[in-house]
């Protein structure tokens, strides 16, 4: 995994929480690492680990982690290190999320061996976005933070619905998405989100073993 998922997690927590929470996040991950390099690859187990010691340490659940992640990397980290690629993805939440695979490639790509993980994107028919997240690393809900953070960055309101899940048995995670929606109609229906919740530290323990 690239540097810059993981320096975005610790300017997170930093943010949030101050430099002595990371520091603890970091021991317990054990982590020798003091600051990632952006373009720097490191273990996609080691990534796994600080999200994993991050949600320990701040008392919230892996996926709460991993959605306020995306959110905080599309407006912070993600924005500062690539600000040329930022202004070529698109001057809106649609056009950004369409091609937040390239930007993905670009941020991401692990070297050969390591487990990276794809995004791709498909037009429905009523005007929405359906976004793919495929890996068998359980960080799906990475995808659904950095829609939500499109949103905040353009200023846009967005009504997410998880469809897919890996974690339910199907081969993919996938989103869909729809803009400009009536602030009434921006949450998911409790059955759609209730999808989500379906034992994601169990999985997290799994990929570190």
């Amino acid at each position: 995994m690239k540097g810059v998922v993981n320096k975005g997690l610790q300017e997170l927590v930093e943010h949030t929480h101050g430099e002595e929470a990371w520091e603890t996040i970091r021991q317990v991950a054990n982590c020798d690492v003091n600051s990632f390099w952006p373009a720097q690859d490191y273990p996609d187990e080691l990534t796994i680990a600080l999200f994993m010691a991050t949600s320990r340490h701040l008392r919230v659940s892996p996926d709460e982690i991993m959605v306020e992640f995306g959110k905080f990397w599309i407006n912070n980290t993600g924005k500062n290190v690539y600000p040329k690629m930022f202004a070529l993805v698109g001057n809106n939440a649609r056009d950004f999320l369409r091609r937040l695979d390239f930007l993905h490639q670009q941020a991401t790509i692990s070297l050969p061996g390591t487990r990276g993980f794809q995004l791709r994107s498909e037009e429905l028919s009523d005007g929405g976005l359906r976004m793919f997240y495929t890996s068998d690393l359980p960080l799906c809900r990475v995808l659904h933070g950095l829609i939500l953070g499109a949103g905040i960055h353009f200023n846009q309101t967005l009504q997410i619905q998880q469809v897919q899940c890996t974690r339910l048995g199907d081969p993919e995670c996938a989103f869909d998405v729809h803009f400009d929606v009536h602030v009434d109609d921006a949450c998911p229906a409790e059955g759609a989100l209730a999808k989500t919740d379906c034992g994601v530290e169990i999985q997290y323990q799994r990929v570190l073993q």
